[in-house]
């Protein structure tokens, strides 16, 4: 299987817009804010032409103007593949929530016969993937997936998959998250029921995910590769919370370790940790089996990303940013930890681009 690298990056949170605003904010440990952490410093619509900007959502301006930045930083212009040999992936938790709100009000005051077939089509969770891929060119496959803060795991793990069966030679991964109003009431209820604040957080991630010999081979810049994933599930979980056992989170990290390392047996340090789980009995599963993951492998430095730039930032993408610039940064192996709905777990080391 054909091993894959991260040629391009672009991130844009409540930290600003760029690697490097995110990894200032990470050093400086959180973001002041009320319940949302909104996105600063980026205007999708300048990277858009005006006609374009007007038949799209919210949500699909992000996306389409994060990957254009992402295919810019990966100088793909200068790299050409064929468009068939390039895919999209997409992770959202809500989806196109901001449009579907629209589209429901207008049905609910004016009746059925005014439903809107445009903003129809821009609600699909799909939505954002189908402009992006039209801007980029990209005529490999598309997928979506709507998995909390799961999503951009799942995004990366199925265009590494494709990348490394040789169907496809490029891939554009992306994750975002929009909070519109009624979102952040409803997650502030949810949060309240337990006993706990919301701070909920927009980003969007996009990373250009190539096959290794092929992007060396055209000369391009790496910043990390993709050593190990791992995907599961916990079948004891509700499915409205994310697992709470300890045990369930720690096989899924061990298993996207053993794969970084090749099964060797091996247990190489950890330049770093990074989460993204709000505080609950599910962050506290987590948090524990971490702390038994790093007993044998001496200490690492555990970044929880929520506390930096909001939950649900990024539906994991803005998590994902972190781990590739910590592993450039320190220069050694990130895990990167998340979960979602129905107890599933997720997985990704992130390697310096050297390694």
């Amino acid at each position: 299987m054909r091993g894959s690298v991260v040629t391009g990056l672009h991130v844009a949170c409540a930290a600003g817009e760029g690697a490097s605003a995110l990894e200032a904010a990470l050093l400086k440990g959180e973001i002041s804010g009320g319940r949302v952490a909104r996105i600063a410093g980026f205007d999708p619509e300048r990277a858009l032409r005006p006609g374009e900007a007007r038949r799209m959502s919210a949500e699909s301006r992000l996306v389409t103007a994060s990957c254009l930045a992402a295919a810019a930083d990966a100088g793909v212009a200068a790299r050409p593949y064929p468009p068939e040999r390039t895919g999209t992936f997409l992770g959202s938790a809500f989806g196109s929530l901001s449009v579907t709100c629209d589209y429901l009000r207008g049905i609910l005051e004016d009746g059925m016969a005014a439903a809107s077939p445009a903003l129809f089509a821009e609600s699909l969770a799909s939505a954002p993937l189908g402009h992006a891929a039209m801007a980029l060119d990209a005529r490999g496959p598309s997928f979506g997936f709507t998995a909390g803060d799961l999503s951009m795991i799942a995004a990366l793990d199925e265009g590494r998959r494709a990348i490394g069966s040789g169907a496809i030679d490029r891939a554009y991964v992306s994750a975002f998250e929009l909070m519109p109003d009624i979102l952040v009431e409803i997650l502030s209820r949810l949060a309240a029921r337990g006993g706990r604040p919301v701070r909920a957080g927009e980003g969007v991630a996009t990373l250009v995910l190539e096959a290794e010999e092929t992007a060396r081979e055209t000369g391009a810049s790496v910043r990390a590769r993709i050593s190990g994933m791992a995907l599961a599930g916990d079948p004891a979980a509700s499915p409205t919370d994310w697992s709470r056992d300890p045990a369930a989170w720690e096989a899924t990290c061990s298993r996207a370790l053993a794969r970084a390392s090749g099964g060797e047996g091996s247990l190489p340090p950890l330049a770093a940790i990074v989460t993204q789980s709000p505080p609950s009995p599910a962050s506290r599963a987590e948090a524990a089996a971490l702390e038994r993951i790093l007993a044998p492998r001496g200490r690492a430095e555990i970044v929880d990303v929520h506390r930096v730039v909001g939950s649900f930032a990024g539906a994991g993408g803005i998590a994902m940013a972190a781990a590739i610039v910590l592993a450039g940064r320190r220069g050694g192996d990130v895990l990167v930890s998340a979960g979602s709905w129905g107890g599933a777990t997720g997985a990704a080391v992130i390697s310096p681009s050297g390694a």
